[in-house]
């Protein structure tokens, strides 16, 4: 797919193909992560004679909410001194997301990908986000991921819920499903499935923040959501997102990335 560019694609996912051929590059996560997994032949590691990007990526735009109106779509009373701290700011829930679609019969085995978003226009501050790095330690691929949110965006791995989720009506998240219960006054419940075995992720100036997912033997399921809570300023009825990302894999003689466009989204604040 080299210098094939985008894919057309629906608002609701851009599918997206690999800019230019691959560049090296140095990701020491990569290549410790193929140092530690029997690797059986150099089309896997992504290497060799292969300079076409062993992924495709599909990128929905980013959904953004109104923590303030998720509380009253949970039926809960939002705590007046949380508001009057957050003075002239709006928090918000931003949910992204990204999903790898691999090129050819074959894939290699171990590789990342690279996502990271910026905000424009408005002035903007990031509190926290999902999947961060230390998630790692509570669960395990392929499994479900509690969250609880906080009215002012702070975001707190949780006990997975045994029971089922009373999920809130009409609110609708990129792969994330959120529900209030009673018991949980101060916070909200997000769950998401987490479909990789490392995570590298943190906080970028004015709004932005980047996350690292990487696979080491193993195949992406699915979508992986990443979810991010920000301040911004009242009156704000939209936000201009934009995504860089890149695909890596493992090669015999290093890492080798390769970059997609860059992808800018106009998301109206739901909520607003």
């Amino acid at each position: 797919m080299t210098g094939t560019g985008r894919y057309a694609g629906s608002e609701a996912e851009r599918r997206l193909a690999a800019v230019g051929g691959w560049e090296p590059t140095d990701d020491p996560t990569l290549a410790a992560m193929a140092r530690d997994v029997e690797l059986l032949g150099d089309d896997e590691r992504g290497g060799g004679a292969i300079d076409e990007a062993p992924f495709d990526l599909g990128i929905p735009k980013p959904r953004a909410m109104d923590l303030r109106k998720l509380w009253r779509l949970g039926k809960k009373t939002p705590d007046p001194q949380v508001l009057a701290a957050l003075g002239p700011s709006i928090p918000i829930l931003l949910a992204h997301s990204v999903t790898a679609f691999p090129v050819g019969p074959r894939t290699p085995r171990v590789w990342g990908i690279r996502y990271h978003s910026a905000v424009f226009g408005v002035d903007a501050d990031t509190v926290d986000l999902q999947p961060a790095t230390e998630l790692l330690d509570i669960a395990t691929v392929g499994s479900q991921v509690d969250v609880g949110v906080s009215l002012g965006g702070q975001l707190e791995v949780l006990p997975v819920a045994k029971d089922a989720l009373n999920e809130i009506p009409g609110v609708t998240l990129n792969d994330a499903k959120v529900s209030a219960s009673l018991d949980e006054k101060a916070k909200l419940r997000i769950r998401f499935t987490l479909s990789v075995p490392k995570v590298i992720s943190g906080p970028d100036a004015n709004g932005g923040a980047g996350w690292q997912l990487y696979a080491q033997d193993r195949r992406l399921e699915g979508h992986q959501a990443l979810l991010q809570t920000l301040l911004i300023p009242k009156g704000t009825a939209t936000l201009r997102i934009d995504v860089v990302s890149s695909v890596a894999a493992a090669g015999w003689f290093g890492p080798r990335e390769w970059h997609f466009e860059s992808e800018s989204f106009e998301v109206a604040l739901d909520g607003a």
